[in-house]
């Protein structure tokens, strides 16, 4: 089930989609524009530190497959020769009225320029496809049959518990935490909505839901007896046999 908002559905089709774990500690996803995604470690720890939880995870993927379809990668390289330009300026301008032989002024003020551009102009534009991103993100989510509201409550996580130095917004290609959190807040109605009206997302949750309780138990056998039992990874429970639920799921599942 599930899939892209229907407005970019035809533009998902053409991406051959993989996703890549790097074991690096920063804190960071990303995409790329040929529909890899690349996930490091620390942020899959950080995640894990929350909830643990597929719909999390399936959100910060949703954001990143949104980079793609939006293409805010190409969107950013065609605003450079705009920047470019307006930096141009700025340094003719100052250049004109310096006298000769003042070129470490010019040189200073091209660092100052170069500064302010980015903050003015190229920042506050990162940020917006930041927050685009988390839209269609819950909504690609939502589509695949995993709980948005899970992301939205993450970022509010993350931002109660300072996981991360976050910086100055102002100086910042991502909005801050809190800024994010409240932004998914809003769209939660509607994300909402399409996760109830995608068919077959009842059944689809039922079942991950009880494949979910099923990880939890893993099989042993006892030495001295060589009898298998199971135990319950969540409370350390023994048991000789799983719950009568859970047995037709390890069937069809082929597992444990």
């Amino acid at each position: 089930p599930g899939g892209a908002p229907p407005e970019l559905a035809p533009l998902a089709e053409g991406f051959a989609w993989r996703v890549h774990v790097v074991e690096s500690r920063d804190f960071n996803a990303s995409a790329l524009p040929n529909g890899h995604i690349v996930v490091n470690t620390g942020f899959l720890d950080v995640v894990d530190g929350y909830d643990r939880s597929d719909d999390t995870l399936a959100g910060v993927l949703g954001h990143e497959m949104a980079h793609v379809l939006l293409g805010h990668a190409a969107e950013k390289c065609t605003h450079q020769p705009a920047l470019d330009a307006v930096e141009f300026l700025m340094l003719s301008l100052v250049w004109s009225v310096v006298p000769i032989g003042a070129e470490v002024f010019y040189k200073v003020f091209q660092g100052v320029s170069q500064t302010a551009v980015e903050a003015v102009l190229q920042l506050p534009f990162s940020r917006a496809c930041e927050l685009e991103a988390d839209s269609v993100g819950m909504r690609i989510a939502a589509r695949a049959c995993y709980d948005p509201s899970k992301v939205a409550d993450f970022w509010t996580w993350f931002a109660s518990r300072k996981v991360a130095d976050e910086g100055i917004e102002f100086l910042s290609t991502h909005p801050e935490s809190k800024k994010r959190s409240r932004n998914m807040a809003k769209l939660l109605p509607e994300a909402k909505e399409i996760l109830k009206e995608t068919p077959m997302c009842s059944e689809f949750r039922a079942q991950m839901a009880e494949i979910a309780r099923l990880e939890r138990w893993s099989r042993h056998r006892d030495p001295v007896t060589g009898l298998a039992f199971y135990v319950d990874g969540r409370s350390g429970g023994r048991e000789w046999v799983l719950p009568e639920d859970l047995r037709g799921m390890q069937h069809r599942l082929g597992g444990l």
